[in-house]
Protein backbone atom coordinates (compact mmCIF):
# COMPACT_ATOMS: atom_id res chain seq x y z
CA UNK A 1 0.00 0.00 0.00
CA UNK A 2 3.01 2.19 0.68
CA UNK A 3 4.55 1.92 -3.23
CA UNK A 4 0.94 1.85 -4.42
CA UNK A 5 -0.75 4.82 -2.98
CA UNK A 6 1.55 6.09 -0.22
CA UNK A 7 -0.85 4.66 2.19
CA UNK A 8 -4.42 7.20 0.62
CA UNK A 9 -7.28 5.16 0.41
CA UNK A 10 -8.29 7.41 -1.58
CA UNK A 11 -5.61 7.77 -4.27
CA UNK A 12 -6.40 7.35 -7.63
CA UNK A 13 -4.40 7.72 -10.74
CA UNK A 14 -6.18 6.88 -13.78
CA UNK A 15 -8.24 3.78 -13.90
CA UNK A 16 -6.81 2.56 -10.47
CA UNK A 17 -8.31 3.55 -7.08
CA UNK A 18 -7.68 2.70 -3.23
CA UNK A 19 -4.94 1.67 -0.70
CA UNK A 20 -3.62 -1.03 -3.53
CA UNK A 21 -4.78 0.42 -6.71
CA UNK A 22 -7.15 -1.70 -7.80
CA UNK A 23 -8.52 -1.92 -11.29
CA UNK A 24 -12.08 -2.43 -11.38
CA UNK A 25 -13.44 -5.24 -10.17
CA UNK A 26 -10.19 -7.08 -8.70
CA UNK A 27 -10.18 -9.19 -6.43
CA UNK A 28 -14.27 -8.92 -6.63
CA UNK A 29 -13.67 -4.90 -5.55
CA UNK A 30 -15.66 -2.91 -7.42
CA UNK A 31 -16.35 0.77 -8.30
CA UNK A 32 -15.87 2.83 -4.63
CA UNK A 33 -15.52 -0.04 -2.78
CA UNK A 34 -11.90 0.64 -3.98
CA UNK A 35 -12.06 3.28 -1.56
CA UNK A 36 -12.84 1.22 1.48
CA UNK A 37 -9.27 0.39 2.90
CA UNK A 38 -11.40 -3.01 4.35
CA UNK A 39 -12.44 -3.97 1.20
CA UNK A 40 -9.53 -3.16 -0.71
CA UNK A 41 -7.27 -5.13 1.70
CA UNK A 42 -9.67 -8.37 1.27
CA UNK A 43 -9.25 -8.15 -2.57
CA UNK A 44 -5.98 -7.65 -2.76
CA UNK A 45 -5.06 -10.67 -0.38
CA UNK A 46 -7.74 -12.71 -3.04
CA UNK A 47 -6.31 -11.71 -6.20
CA UNK A 48 -2.68 -12.40 -4.18
CA UNK A 49 -3.95 -16.07 -3.41
CA UNK A 50 -5.27 -16.70 -6.92
CA UNK A 51 -1.89 -15.13 -8.80
CA UNK A 52 -0.32 -18.23 -6.29
CA UNK A 53 -2.58 -20.58 -7.79
CA UNK A 54 -2.16 -20.00 -11.03
CA UNK A 55 1.92 -19.65 -10.68
CA UNK A 56 2.63 -22.22 -7.93
CA UNK A 57 2.26 -25.03 -10.26
CA UNK A 58 4.87 -23.87 -12.85
CA UNK A 59 7.52 -22.45 -10.07
CA UNK A 60 7.10 -26.52 -8.58
CA UNK A 61 8.15 -27.69 -11.87
CA UNK A 62 11.11 -25.62 -12.26
CA UNK A 63 12.07 -26.53 -8.67
CA UNK A 64 11.89 -23.59 -7.19
CA UNK A 65 9.29 -22.34 -4.17
CA UNK A 66 6.67 -19.16 -4.00
CA UNK A 67 8.02 -16.40 -1.63
CA UNK A 68 5.86 -13.87 -0.52
CA UNK A 69 7.20 -11.06 -2.87
CA UNK A 70 6.30 -12.85 -6.16
CA UNK A 71 2.95 -11.95 -5.30
CA UNK A 72 3.63 -8.37 -5.81
CA UNK A 73 5.53 -9.28 -8.98
CA UNK A 74 3.24 -11.37 -10.29
CA UNK A 75 0.32 -8.46 -10.24
CA UNK A 76 2.69 -6.21 -12.14
CA UNK A 77 2.68 -8.94 -15.20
Amino acid sequence: AKIESNLNNLAKNGKYAGLFQLSDGIGGAKGDQRFDPVIATKATIYYINHNRKQIEPSLIKAGMKWEDWMGYMAHQQ
